[in-house]
């Protein structure tokens, strides 16, 4: 039986979406300076959101007409400014910025094939990054005797990938990579009380000490 090669199988699986049923607790405030701070919350929530979007209106008006002069003058010069900044005639003030955040972003077929059209696929190769991370299943080399094997078989061929001249023996040390993440488990917070013996204090403390790995915030 011939075995397919396990980076050329290797596929991506997509994420299984939660759908459980919220666990909604309401508690009614006693009349007070806490449910009145509420009360300031939520009007200026209120506030906040009409702000936003007497904002996103603005926007929609500004940011068409500066941006077009950003590019010509980009066009101009062929430096693109550190910073460009836009002042209305009454003496207000906006900066416009341009960000590169590609390759945060997946680039579909149909943006590569309309990069092609419009600056040939030359041009277009310059601008494209493809990069392919390569993983083992988790649950497979987790497997009594799977590490093993597999340890011993890349350590052959990254031997014979010196002794051939493919790559030299500091490459060879850096050819595997092993990325070290830290984090809580997942599902931690919801046991939080029973890991802590239903204390509220201890409870409180570990929020505390967890930091950045938790977020606690309130919204409309």
């Amino acid at each position: 039986m011939a075995f397919a090669n396990p980076f050329a199988a290797a596929k991506t699986t997509p994420a299984k979406e939660s759908k459980k049923k919220k666990n909604e607790n309401i508690v009614t405030l006693p009349k007070g300076e806490v449910s009145e701070a509420l009360d300031e919350f939520v009007a200026a929530s209120a506030k906040e959101k009409e702000a936003k979007a007497d904002k996103k209106v603005a926007s929609g008006v500004v940011l068409p007409d500066v941006l077009t002069r950003f590019l010509e003058d980009f066009a101009s010069t062929g430096e693109m400014p550190d910073t460009t900044k836009f002042r209305s005639h009454s003496g207000k003030q906006v900066t416009l910025i341009v960000q590169d955040r590609g390759e945060l972003y997946s680039l579909s077929e149909e943006q590569q094939e309309g990069l092609v059209q419009l600056i040939g696929e030359k041009k277009a190769n310059q601008m494209i990054l493809t990069t392919t991370t390569f993983k083992f299943n988790s649950g497979l080399i987790a497997k009594d005797g799977v590490m093993d094997v597999l340890g011993h078989h890349l350590t052959e061929a990254i031997k014979e990938l010196v002794e051939n001249g493919k790559i030299t023996d500091e490459e060879a040390a850096d050819l595997l990579e092993a990325d070290e993440l830290t984090t809580i488990r997942k599902g931690s917070l919801k046991k939080l009380a029973a890991l802590c013996d239903e204390d509220s204090d201890t409870m409180e403390n570990v929020l505390d000490v967890l930091g950045s790995q938790t977020t606690s915030y309130i919204k409309v």
